[in-house]
């Protein structure tokens, strides 16, 4: 057990779990229903679907990136010897089953809620599987992002409607709206994160891929679907909230556009707040704002 720890801390620290997992499952039922959730049952029922996804994603990518790690990250846990192939598959399919688990028990309350969630139990073992066409997507980074980052819709959708009942006329847009937001926030971050021009060729990052022009403008894509959720969602988040999230968007491209080159850790710290600000300021926003 001790080891396991030591691995999530690592790799995948409880303070980045809590503010990434917390903030998706507390905004997502926010900026679905516009309001907080009803019951502390909602929103803890939220947060552990959403945690327990996290720590699943986190241990399939580790295991996929074995082979890479072991020429470039040495350092990390398995490549090391801390969690071997063999335990961290075994971990996997614990985790699958829990996540099932949760599934079912999420649709004991509200059936959609835990179909959703089910359908991302069965699109992450896809993705681990690289949707059987590794080799294929390999060949085609921003494809293979794409086809991982779209898994954040069900999982938004599924969190949403643990806060509600029977599903009212609008459950349609209320679950795919957050999610397009967040869809835009994550592949933002995803690709600011991946500019170190001295990263090793193995990783094969969005930069030594495609260059800084083509990159600068997938990032400029990922800022359109962000664009597009706040559109979605400002009727919820407000003018105030919404222009606070469209300057933190507007100042990562703006470093993207001085820093890249350079000083690319600015660019990924900018993404990072932008991240932050976009999971954590729905909630707030709703939880702070005196009701009538």
């Amino acid at each position: 057990m001790s080891r396991w720890l030591r691995f999530y801390v690592e790799r995948l620290p409880p303070a980045v779990l809590l503010l990434t997992g917390g903030g998706l499952a507390l905004s997502s039922q926010v900026l679905a229903w516009g309001r907080l959730p009803v019951s502390l049952n909602q929103a803890l029922g939220a947060v552990a679907l959403s945690l327990v996804f996290f720590l699943e994603l986190r241990l399939m990518d580790e295991l996929k990136d074995t082979k890479k790690d072991k020429v470039a990250h040495p350092e990390r846990p398995i490549p090391r010897g801390l969690i071997t192939p063999l335990e961290a598959r075994r971990g996997i399919k614990l985790g699958l089953t829990v996540m099932i688990g949760l599934g079912v028990l999420a649709g004991a309350f509200n059936l959609p809620a835990g179909l959703l969630y089910l359908l991302t139990a069965l699109y992450l073992w896809l993705m681990f599987k690289e949707f059987f066409v590794g080799s294929w997507l390999e060949q085609r980074p921003f494809l293979y992002a794409i086809s991982h980052q779209v898994i954040i819709i069900p999982l938004c959708g599924s969190l949403a409607l643990l806060a509600t009942g029977p599903l009212p006329p609008e459950a349609l847009m209320a679950v795919v709206r957050p999610g397009i937001l967040f869809v835009g926030s994550f592949f933002s971050y995803e690709i600011c994160r991946k500019l170190d021009p001295g990263a090793h060729p193995v990783l094969g990052t969005y930069r030594s891929e495609y260059g800084l022009l083509i990159t600068g403008l997938m990032l400029l894509f990922t800022l359109g679907i962000l664009a597009l959720g706040l559109i979605l969602c400002q009727g919820i988040l407000g003018f105030a909230s919404s222009i606070l999230i469209a300057c933190s968007a507007a100042l990562t491209l703006v470093c993207y556009i001085i820093f890249a080159r350079e000083r690319f850790k600015l660019v990924e710290h900018a993404a990072t707040l932008l991240l932050l600000t976009t999971l954590w300021l729905p909630f707030l926003v709703v939880a702070f704002t005196p009701r009538a």
